[in-house]
């Protein structure tokens, strides 16, 4: 009997992180992906992303091999662990990463906050956000 493929942890992430937006991961995507206009197989590449969304350009990283993703969980956990100690879990980390000379703020959360985020900066902008998940019906200026 022919042992089953099996499919590499790095596409399930990029499948999570998809799902995560109600979208697709984008085949092909990552080393395979060379920037916009060119070819693969015939086909042609519009992006390089690791998704299908209209909107959002997604970009798993995955791997314990990365620095980047060891140094970002490392520094969640710890935060989480902080924070979870003083509040009792009342609250949940938001980790902002900024650079010098660099405008803006990158936000580091954990997907299970993401939507308890969203409506608290929703709310901080002035919106009224009700509990329904329509969000055309849901937010509305103040």
């Amino acid at each position: 009997m022919a042992k089953k493929k099996s499919r590499p942890n790095w596409k399930f992430a990029e499948e999570r992180l998809a799902n995560l937006f109600n979208t697709k991961r984008r085949p092909l995507s990552g080393s395979l992906s060379y920037g916009s206009n060119t070819f693969w197989r015939g086909q042609k590449k519009e992006r390089g992303d690791d998704g299908l969304h209209e909107r959002i350009w997604l970009e798993s990283k995955y791997g314990s091999q990365s620095p980047l993703v060891n140094h970002a969980w490392d520094l969640y956990d710890k935060s989480q662990a902080q924070c979870s100690a003083e509040t009792k879990d009342k609250l949940y980390p938001v980790i902002g990463l900024q650079k010098s000379a660099r405008q803006g703020i990158l936000l580091c959360v954990h997907s299970k906050h993401l939507e308890k985020l969203c409506v608290e900066y929703l709310t901080q902008l002035g919106y009224e956000v009700s509990k329904s998940c329509d969000v055309s019906k849901s937010v509305s200026k103040k």
